[in-house]
């Protein structure tokens, strides 16, 4: 049996999410993360100079749970682990890791949860700024965090969330 709310992807019911999916969100968020990460950091040490990334991850990597997403919220939290420990093995190379957390932002992905009026409503609530992202704002953090103004950050976590974080 499974809940499907209006336009979004199916859900499962929380007590009935299988192994197999949480790995394949793990996967994704986690492993994908890390095997991108490592190929750039091998290309920034073979080139000598060092450089700067940005991992994605969301208000989910900090203190934040939405109902029905163990899976997401798991692979989030790695997500931001992952960003502070790089930062850590890689900083002797010159390489700087932050991880840049979005909170609910207009995306494809988003849309059906948005375009619910109950969940809308909810999310919005928990925004002092009343509004959800828009993928330049998250975009316009991420640039700021690779530039030379952000030299001196790493291992840093950066909340883009209308100030979700502050009322928690």
């Amino acid at each position: 049996m499974s809940s499907r709310a209006p336009g979004s992807r199916r859900r499962r019911l929380r007590h009935e999410l299988d192994a197999a999916a949480f790995e394949r969100v793990l996967a994704v968020n986690v492993t994908g993360g890390f095997l991108t990460a490592r190929a750039a950091a091998r290309a920034m040490i073979d080139g000598g100079h060092g450089g700067s990334m940005v991992l994605v991850g969301s208000i989910n990597s900090a203190v934040v749970v939405v109902e029905g997403q163990a899976a997401y919220a798991a692979s989030k939290g790695a997500v931001l682990m992952l960003g502070k420990a790089l930062a850590v093995d890689w900083a002797p190379y010159g390489i700087r890791v932050n991880v840049v957390g979005p909170g609910v932002t207009d995306t494809p992905m988003s849309a059906g949860s948005l375009a619910d009026p109950e969940r809308r409503k909810r999310y919005l609530r928990r925004i002092p700024l009343g509004r959800p992202a828009q993928a330049e704002e998250i975009a316009a953090v991420a640039a700021f965090l690779l530039s030379p103004g952000a030299a001196y950050m790493t291992g840093a976590f950066v909340p883009v969330d209308g100030g979700w974080l502050t009322g928690v």
